[in-house]
């Protein structure tokens, strides 16, 4: 249903700022006798009842790497590497945003990120971009292979999971940690928690700061700070009944961030010959973020047995961004060779065009969650309401390029514009996991039903969508190290295209695989394929988008992901290896409508930025006060532009290996040392491409971090 809509915008493409995505699982859960046995172990992340006891997180977690090494490491995307089908590029310098994928294309953003079981992005259904990781939270990670059906939105394949500080069990929690580095980066890190009887409270704060490895031709470089404060209070007790038990936990969570910095990368040549540079022409690129988020999450376990989860939470937030958009009236690659020559050469003058974006956001919800043990079966029933607004504020500047490489403001505040848009999301779940003697068997339902207004400066839209979605899945447990499964569960995507909201993003996700454990080995096999569809608008007039009805087979993804890992045990050591690898098959589907998508491409042409082989090894040595370990990540070369053609220097980036160090001493109990050698190679190489030119990746840096427990 579409209301409201000026006659000015037909014929008009519309701009996209709306993406929501439901993927759906059935939820592990432990029996309501194991949860009021162990209540004090009660967790509110993650699942139902988390009980912190390593088997059981072994259980749920088949494929997440852990390691008890403390790791300082400047580059967030290399640690989300770590994970199968996870591919992050930063597509900033010193950025704390990585973009992430999971099996699917980079411009989708069809993977969610999940803070405590809730979207990292504050606006996850309007700007799927909004959300950074900090230390705080991204020392913990792992990845959901099959998506959970309370998370909502989920993405079109799956989620990465991350979680903050947790309040210590008893007793107080103290530590200290600083840090330095290459390129002026320091680092400060305050813990301090503290439990007793039905009281619990942590507080954490850290601040981040560095200079950018790039520096432009008259030696100006960029740099960044950031901020990161959390708070939670927790009450546990049994006020309404002897039987019952309840946990109730308040969060706050503020960042902070600040970041002068271009997204404009180099030339292929100036690749060759300087890869830190930075072209003059962006000075005064600056990207700023800051957000708090607040959180109630209470868990009750009734007599009559039911666990009943209720979570409320609200994010307001501001996302400012200044970059530079065009020179001479020319975007991407063209903007990029006009400032390489220039520089070579400065003869004349170029008009270079800066953008700037400012959000202002909030979001807010609440979900209620009811699960219960009915003999073999384990059945959960859930209610969501999503509500989300931002406001919008753009402009342009003109500059004046000199022959000095200084800029000259030639008019500022050129069209501005403006756009307010809002969504309200209600969300009914069930989901069953049936278990019979080694065979397990899981199914569930989501009804979704969406509502978006959007206002430009002359036109209103408002639109009206419902959607449902299923997966079901098996495992069967061969022995009591050998398991099998296999999954299939749908996902989605709002419309992107506003015109023909029914036109929903959907994909189709299935997986299977092994995965077997025994003592001090892992190995799990996975294959999977991933179907989207309707992922480009394809009509721009009203007239056209009613007639359009039909889901097309754009993309499909598939391929093969694998883990193994063994520790040797020796005297007086031990030696854990691991190895993560990733083959990917991309293709753009057989059903691709060519003459109305907005890039050049055929069906069965490969998609851009996504490698097709992708590996991660990890060495280490580990004695009773010290450890070692290597780590290098792979990948192998990518497309910068869809197609089949042979790749060359000028149409792909090439593939990179990358070798990482880290050592930690305990001196004692309360002091340890961390060390970590970042690209101990020095290789130079692209990180990315996204936006314009070749982004350089950071040469070789060292961090040294210094820990004490009091």
């Amino acid at each position: 249903m579409i209301k409201g809509i000026s006659p000015k915008l037909h014929a008009v493409k519309l701009p996209l700022c709306v993406a929501i995505s439901v993927a759906l699982a059935s939820p592990s859960a432990y029996s309501v006798e194991k949860a009021q046995s162990l209540v004090k172990s009660i967790s509110l992340i993650k699942r139902v009842v988390e009980v912190e006891d390593e088997k059981d997180q072994a259980e749920n977690h088949p494929v997440e790497i852990s390691t008890k090494t403390q790791q300082f490491h400047l580059d967030i995307a290399r640690q989300l590497n770590r994970y199968p089908g996870i591919f992050a590029v930063n597509i900033i310098p010193n950025g704390q945003t990585p973009l992430i994928t999971n099996n699917s294309s980079g411009l989708q953003h069809a993977v969610s990120t999940l803070t405590d079981d809730l979207n990292l992005a504050p606006v996850s259904y309007i700007d799927r971009s909004l959300y950074s990781l900090s230390p705080l939270i991204s020392h913990k990670m792992g990845r959901d292979g099959s998506p959970k059906i309370t998370n909502t939105p989920t993405g079109l394949v799956g989620s990465l999971t991350t979680e903050t500080g947790m309040v210590p069990s008893e007793g107080p929690r103290m530590s200290i940690d600083v840090e330095a580095g290459d390129d002026a980066h320091a680092g400060f890190t305050f813990d301090y928690g503290h439990r007793k009887d039905r009281w619990g409270h942590l507080f954490q704060y850290s601040a981040q700061q560095g200079d950018s490895y790039r520096s432009n031709r008259l030696g100006q470089q960029g740099g960044f700070k950031s901020n990161d404060l959390l708070l939670k209070i927790i009450e546990q007790g049994s006020n309404i009944g002897a039987k019952n038990q309840q946990l109730t936990q308040f969060s706050l969570l503020y960042r902070d961030y600040d970041n002068d910095e271009s997204r404009y990368g180099i030339s292929y040549q100036d690749s060759l010959e300087r890869p830190e540079l930075r072209y003059s022409a962006t000075a005064g690129d600056n990207e700023k973020t800051d957000q708090l988020s607040l959180r109630i999450n209470h868990q009750i376990v009734l007599a009559t047995s039911e666990i009943v989860m209720t979570d409320l939470y609200y994010d307001s937030g501001n996302s400012s961004y200044y970059q530079t958009s065009a020179v001479s009236g020319v975007l991407g690659d063209s903007a990029i060779d006009l400032l390489s020559g220039f520089e070579r050469n400065p003869l004349g003058t170029l008009n270079v065009t800066k953008q700037s974006f400012d959000r202002s956001y909030s979001s807010g919800g609440i979900q209620v969650r009811v699960s219960q043990q009915i003999g073999l079966h384990n059945l959960q029933l859930g209610v969501r309401y999503h509500n989300e607004s931002v406001d919008d504020k753009s402009y342009n500047d003109a500059f004046l390029f000199n022959q000095d490489l200084s800029l000259s403001l030639l008019q500022s505040n050129q069209e501005a514009d403006w756009a307010e848009q809002s969504v309200n999301a209600r969300t009914v779940f069930i989901s069953d996991e049936w278990t019979q003697g080694p065979l397990t068997l899981a199914g569930g339902y989501k009804y979704e039903k969406i509502e978006i207004e959007k206002e430009f400066p002359r036109s209103f839209f408002e639109s009206e969508s419902t959607h449902t979605l299923g997966n079901v899945g098996l495992n069967y447990k061969f022995s009591s190290s050998l398991d099998f499964f296999i999954t299939a569960h749908q996902g989605l995507l709002p419309s992107n295209n506003l015109l023909a909201p029914e036109a929903a993003q959907t994909s189709d996700i299935y997986r299977a695989g092994i995965d077997h454990r025994y003592d001090n080995s892992q190995f799990t096999f996975t294959v999977f394929k991933n179907e989207f569809y309707n992922v480009f608008a394809r009509c721009f007039t009203i007239e056209n988008c009613k007639e359009m009805t039909d889901d097309r087979f754009d993309i499909e993804i598939s391929g093969a992901e694998m883990v193994a890992a063994h520790t040797f045990e020796l005297d007086n050591m031990s030696i854990p290896l691991t190895a993560v690898y990733t083959y990917r098959d991309h293709n753009y589907g057989d059903e691709l409508d060519v003459t109305n998508i907005e890039h050049v491409a055929l069906p069965g042409d490969e998609l851009a930025y996504i490698p097709q082989h992708q590996l991660y090894l990890e060495l280490g040595a580990k004695f009773n006060r010290w450890d070692l370990m290597l780590k290098a990540t792979h990948r192998s070369e990518q497309r910068l532009e869809p197609g089949l053609t042979s790749l060359t220097n000028v149409n792909k980036i090439d593939a990179v290996t990358l070798v990482d160090l880290t050592a930690n001493v305990a001196f004692d109990r309360q002091q340890k040392v961390f060390l970590t050698v970042n690209n101990l190679t020095d290789q130079e190489y692209v990180e990315s491409a996204y936006h314009a030119g070749r982004l350089m990746g950071r040469g070789s840096s060292i961090l040294l971090g210094y820990r004490y427990t009091f």
